[in-house]
């Protein structure tokens, strides 16, 4: 759920950033925003039709710290958001949601075939008498440190259950939405004793906020980072205090292939006890992985490119758990990269749509999802693909193609479930709520016509662990339960499993997390 955060400003700042020379937003090169600003971003690219790279750093007392960089072909001459069509500027805007802490200045800089430009971006801090405040401290040795320079947020009137649902929902009508609307994600430094304050608006009272913590801990995997919370702000909240303590074990090794060599980036998907969002993780160039955990018991998968998925569970006891992991399979060099975009039929992008690819010849399905231009790129081995792309309440597409030592290009057009269409799907207004939960999800549904309905529940290795219905039901509304419960009544454990509920004409599927 952390990474909500990071996942906020790579969105935003990926959203209408294009170009290289004359690069002003709102007519400067250097300008200070408040919260809900609006910003109009003007660039001139070295030749029409281009799209540029661009980097995202933050400069601290004098140090600059690299955030997110890359290239996505929306941020091009003509694209979706360039106002001024293909005429080699680039004119667009949207409103300015974060605040960044005092003192810290966001740096954008775009590069256009080796040419760049940078814009200096402040941010104006909110006169207000509603804040969160608190400490993050670390385990010690013997006392308790404070966190320095750690990175504290809040997404403002945003629940917890409500950003879950827009990122396994997520589209750009709804990054919009969220955008224009009363959301803002500010954040404030840890000072020397480990202490913050957030300032937000007062406009709203009894408001919910999403509070989390973010700081170089996360990135060195030897403390257990503490998950966000929940507050309700109407007036000054203390005591939101955030904790990094030391793990109960570490799962470590090595992933290997048959001959004995290590697997250099091979994926780790953990799963995460706390979070909708799953930690990731990447093997180093000597195929070594460290995960700091509690105790309890995990699953996870690994996946590389040319190696059948291995998936698996590790339980932690108050003990180290060392592991060799060997992936079946030849390995080898990609043949080529299938890429390209998902848009709807307004030639928009389509946000975190799910593509699955399925090798004709056998093997491991492959996912990958679109970003926020709606591209999707992957590396694949030679052979034949079936591929199925779908999104919440529009037509899933299928196809084929080959990957033959050449790249794929694919834009791919999803069209919107009509309503009125004579071929209506069965089944509508889906919805798993609440998710996390415990110990009893509800799954509710609208049936248009009457149709054979199975709801089935999977665990993270795709087995099937309990059939909640399989029965003719009548046209109607429905609410069923599920209490955790497997097929041999035996309660499951914490974790990540996945439903799918198929009709006469429909399959829907969907991730769920049991917390206990």
């Amino acid at each position: 759920m952390k990474n909500i955060f990071i996942c906020f400003i790579i969105l935003i700042f990926m959203y209408p950033l294009s170009a290289v020379h004359n690069f002003t937003i709102n007519g400067q090169e250097s300008l200070t925003v408040a919260v809900s600003d609006s910003l109009y971003l003007e660039f001139d690219f070295e030749n029409e039709g281009n799209s540029a790279d661009f980097d995202l750093s933050i400069e601290i007392i004098g140090q600059q710290i690299p955030l997110f960089s890359g290239n996505y072909m929306l941020f091009q001459d003509g694209g979706l958001l360039d106002n001024t069509g293909l005429d080699g500027s680039f004119a667009g805007g949207f409103n300015n949601f974060i605040q960044l802490p005092e003192g810290t200045t966001l740096v954008v800089t775009l590069t256009d075939d080796e040419v760049s430009d940078a814009v200096q971006i402040q941010f104006e801090q909110l006169d207000t008498d509603f804040s969160i405040s608190g400490t993050v401290t670390q385990e010690g040795g013997w006392i308790d440190l404070p966190v320095i320079g750690g990175v504290v947020f809040t997404i403002y009137n945003g629940s917890a259950e409500y950003l879950i649902d827009l990122f396994e929902n997520l589209s750009l009508e709804a990054l919009l939405e969220f955008i224009s609307s009363d959301h803002y994600l500010l954040s404030d430094l840890t000072g020397f004793l480990g202490t913050y304050q957030i300032f937000v608006p007062e406009d709203i009272p009894d408001v919910p906020c999403a509070v989390g913590v973010y700081s170089a801990l996360d990135l060195n995997g030897e403390f257990i980072a503490p998950e966000i919370q929940e507050v309700t702000v109407n007036g000054n909240v203390s005591g939101i205090d955030f904790y990094y303590s030391n793990p109960d074990g570490d799962f470590s090794g090595l992933v290997l292939n048959t001959d004995g060599e290590p697997v250099a980036n091979a994926a780790f998907v953990m799963e995460n006890p706390n979070s909708a969002i799953p930690w990731f993780f990447t093997t180093d160039e000597t195929g070594a992985f460290l995960f700091a955990l509690a105790n309890g018991t995990y699953s996870y998968t690994v996946a590389a490119l040319g190696y059948e998925t291995y998936s698996d569970e590790v339980t932690i006891n108050d003990n180290n758990v060392y592991q060799e992991i060997v992936l079946q399979g030849g390995g080898g060099q990609p043949g080529g990269v299938f890429y390209g975009f998902v848009l709807n039929e307004q030639s928009e992008p389509m946000v975190n749509a799910e593509i699955v690819l399925m090798p004709v010849s056998g093997g491991d399905p492959q996912y990958v999802y679109t970003m926020a231009d709606g591209s999707f790129s992957i590396e694949l081995m030679n052979g034949i693909y079936n591929y199925m792309v779908s999104h919440a309440w529009y037509v899933g597409q299928t196809g084929e193609f080959e990957i033959a030592d050449s790249d794929v290009y694919l834009e791919i057009v999803m069209q919107p479930v009509d309503a009125n269409d004579e071929d209506v799907l069965s089944l509508r207004g889906l919805r798993a709520y609440p998710n996390p939960f415990n110990p009893q999800i509800n799954f509710s549904f609208q049936l248009i016509e009457p149709s054979q309905v199975a709801l089935q529940i999977y665990n993270i290795r795709g087995e099937l662990v309990k059939t909640v219905i399989n029965h003719n039901l009548a046209a109607g509304d429905y609410n069923i339960s599920w209490t955790g419960i497997s097929a041999d009544n035996t309660p499951l454990s914490s974790g990540i499993y996945y439903y799918r509920i198929q009709s006469n004409d429909i399959e829907s599927k969907g991730k769920i997390l049991l917390l206990k």
